[in-house]
C-alpha cells in the first residue's frame, strides 16, 4: 500500500507528465512506481511497488488515457485493490508456452513465423489478462481492430483459437471461448460475409496477362505453371526439372508437410506447360529463376508476380493464389468430381472441393431450369419450340 506522501508525489509527477505536449519515442519515462520492460520487440508499462502486485497500463505513453490509467493504478495500489493475475495465468505466459510446444515446433518455419507475428500484434492489449477469465466480447474486441481487413481478422481468430485449444488440451481452461457461438456468429456475419479470400482470376484477366507476356518470358512460365498445375506459390518457387517423371510433375506440397502425412501430388505436364518450360529461361534445380539465374524465395516470387501483374494492367487484389482458385473453378465447371479436384489441388477433405463443385452444379442446374422455362413459355404462346438437339443456353 502506498503512503499518502508517496501517492501525492506520484500524482504530481503524473500531472506534469500529462501536461507534456508530446511523448518522444525512446524517451525513458520517470514516474514513481512505473516499471518499463522490453519483450518481443514491444515496450510494456506497469505500476508496481517493490515485489508487490503489478497493474498493467495499456494506453500509449504521452496520452491523457495513459495518465488516467497510471492514476487509477496508483489509487488501486494505495487501497490494496489491485486485481492482477498470477504470472502463470497471464496471456503472455500462455502464448509463450504455446509457441514453444511440440505441436507448434512441428509446423513449417514460415507458418510459425506468421503465427507468432499475428499473436504479437495484440499481445500488448492482452499481455497481463488472465486467460481463464477471457470472454467472447474480449475476442470480438480484438477482431474488430481488423474489421477493415476481414482476412486479417480471420487469421487472428484462428491464432487465438489455436492458443486456447492448447490451453484446453493442457486442462488450463475448461472451454475455448473463441469457439463460442457469439464469436462464431460475429465471424460469420461481420467477417466472412464480406470476405471472399483471394480473388479468383477471370478468363478475361488471364487472357490479358498472356497477351502482355508472350511465350518464352518468365512471367508467361509462372502463370502457366500456376494455371496448369494448380500449385501454390510456395510450390512454384521450388518446382524444377527433378520433379518431372514420365510426363508428370510429382512433388510433395509445402503446405502441411510438417503436420500430417500427405500423398505426393502428380499432375500431367500438358502441352502448354511443356512449351512454356522449354521456351523460358530456367535453372538446373528450379524453373523460376531471377535474371541472374538464382532461385526465388517464396515471398520474393509472390511479390515479383504481383508487380508483373500490375505492369500487365491487372487490377490490384489479384495474386498467385487467385490463379489457383481460377483453375479449380474452371475444372469444376468442366464437370470434374470432388475426388478429381482433391487429387489435383492436394486437399485432404472434400469440404474445399465441394465449394467449387456446388457452385458449378448450381450454374448448370440454373441453365437447365432457364431452358425449361424458355421452352414452356414458347409452348404457351403457341410458338414452335427449338429443335431438341439445339442448345438455347450454353451450360
Amino acid at each position: 500500500m502506498l503512503s499518502k506522501t508517496a501517492r501525492r508525489i506520484a500524482e504530481q509527477h503524473c500531472d506534469s507528465f500529462c501536461a507534456e505536449p508530446e511523448y518522444k519515442r525512446g524517451m525513458k519515462l520517470k514516474l514513481p512506481y512505473l516499471v518499463e520492460e522490453q519483450a518481443g520487440g514491444r515496450t510494456y508499462h506497469y505500476v508496481r511497488k517493490g515485489k508487490g502486485p503489478r497493474v498493467a497500463i495499456t494506453a500509449q505513453p504521452g496520452t491523457a488515457e495513459f495518465g488516467r490509467q497510471y492514476a487509477d493504478a496508483l489509487n488501486a495500489l494505495s487501497h490494496g485493490q489491485a486485481q492482477v493475475s498470477a504470472p502463470r495465468f497471464q496471456w503472455r505466459h500462455l502464448v509463450s508456452a504455446y509457441l514453444n510446444s511440440a505441436a507448434v515446433q512441428r509446423l513449417h518455419p514460415e507458418t510459425r513465423r506468421v503465427r507468432r507475428r499475428v499473436l504479437e500484434q495484440f499481445l500488448h492489449d492482452w499481455a497481463a489478462k488472465d486467460y481463464r477469465k477471457l470472454e467472447a466480447l474480449d475476442v470480438i474486441e480484438v477482431l474488430e481492430q481488423k474489421a477493415r481487413r476481414p482476412e486479417a481478422a480471420i487469421t487472428r481468430l484462428k491464432a487465438i483459437r489455436a492458443v486456447l485449444n492448447y490451453a484446453v488440451r493442457r486442462e488450463l481452461v475448461a472451454t475455448n471461448v473463441a469457439l463460442s457461438e457469439k464469436v462464431a456468429a460475429y465471424a460469420r456475419e461481420e467477417l466472412r460475409r464480406d470476405s471472399g479470400g483471394h480473388k479468383a482470376w477471370t478468363r478475361e484477366l488471364i487472357a490479358r496477362f498472356y497477351k502482355h507476356y508472350e511465350l518464352g518470358e518468365r512471367e508467361h512460365l509462372l502463370m502457366t505453371l500456376l494455371l496448369y498445375t494448380g500449385c501454390r506459390i510456395s510450390d512454384a518457387a521450388m518446382l524444377g526439372p527433378q520433379h518431372e517423371r514420365a510426363g508428370f510433375l510429382v512433388w510433395n506440397e509445402t503446405k502441411g508437410r510438417g503436420r500430417y502425412a500427405k500423398d505426393a501430388t502428380a499432375v500431367p505436364i500438358l502441352p502448354p506447360l511443356r512449351a512454356a518450360i522449354d521456351a523460358a529461361p530456367t535453372g538446373d534445380m528450379v524453373y523460376m529463376v531471377t535474371e541472374l539465374g538464382l532461385s526465388y524465395s517464396v515471398k520474393g516470387l509472390a511479390q515479383w508476380f504481383v508487380k508483373r501483374c500490375r505492369e500487365a494492367g491487372i487490377p490490384a487484389g489479384y495474386t498467385a493464389h487467385g490463379v489457383r482458385k481460377a483453375a479449380a473453378t474452371m475444372i469444376a465447371e468442366a464437370g470434374a468430381s470432388e475426388d478429381e479436384l482433391m487429387s489435383m489441388f492436394g486437399w485432404q477433405s472434400s469440404k474445399q472441393a465441394r465449394v467449387y463443385t456446388r457452385t458449378a452444379n448450381r450454374q448448370r442446374l440454373a441453365a437447365s431450369a432457364a431452358r425449361r422455362l424458355y421452352q414452356e413459355t414458347l409452348q404457351e404462346q403457341g410458338a414452335p419450340s427449338p429443335a431438341p438437339n439445339r442448345k438455347v443456353y450454353n451450360e
